[in-house]
Parts: structure tokens; sequence; C-alpha cells
């Protein structure tokens, strides 16, 4: 059974995906596998989420980053803020969504 994403999913999908294929094509460029495979499986979990809940987890994993010890060039260094502040942006919207709802 495939499940649609809800409203808010699709949002943070349009937002940040695209950010993710900018950083991506950083990476391949600069060969760094182990970036290009942390940001490769939070990306993968983004695609496959469906529901707020399931930003969680990749939402926590991004807020490790800093602490990986990647080499960031200033080119993937700002691909990776731009994929951190939205991220947090969208973390902040759906935490105060969930707090309104209830």
């Amino acid at each position: 059974m495939n499940v649609e994403p809800d409203d808010a999913v699709r949002s943070a999908q349009l937002q940040l995906l695209p950010l993710f294929d900018d950083l991506e094509r950083v990476l391949h460029g600069e060969q760094d596998a182990a970036a290009l495979a942390f940001f490769g499986e939070i990306r993968r979990w983004i695609e496959r989420a469906v529901a707020a809940e399931d930003l969680m987890g990749p939402f926590m994993q991004l807020a490790t980053t800093a602490f990986r010890g990647f080499d960031f060039t200033y080119a993937s260094h700002i691909a990776v803020d731009r994929i951190l502040e939205t991220a947090q942006a969208l973390s902040f919207t759906l935490s105060a969504d969930r707090k309104i709802s209830h």
C-alpha cells in the first residue's frame, strides 16, 4: 500500500529535496564519499516520510552534522547551511502546528 505524504511533509519535501540535490552535486564534485553517504541517507528518510513525525529522525540526524568531522569546502558549507536553516525553520513550524492542533 502506497501512502501519500500529508501536506506538511509534502511542503518539507518540496523545500528540502532540491537543497539536497544541490548538496549532492557539490559533494560528488568534491568526491566526499562520507558526506555523500550521510546526507544521502537523510535525504532518503525525508523522501519516504508520510507524516510529520517521520521527519523527526532525519532532522535530529541533521542536528549532528557539526559533530561528524566533515571537512567542508566553502561551496559545500553553504549548501549544508541552507539545508540546516530550512530544516530548522520547518521543525519550528511543524512543532508550532502540533501545539495549535492539540
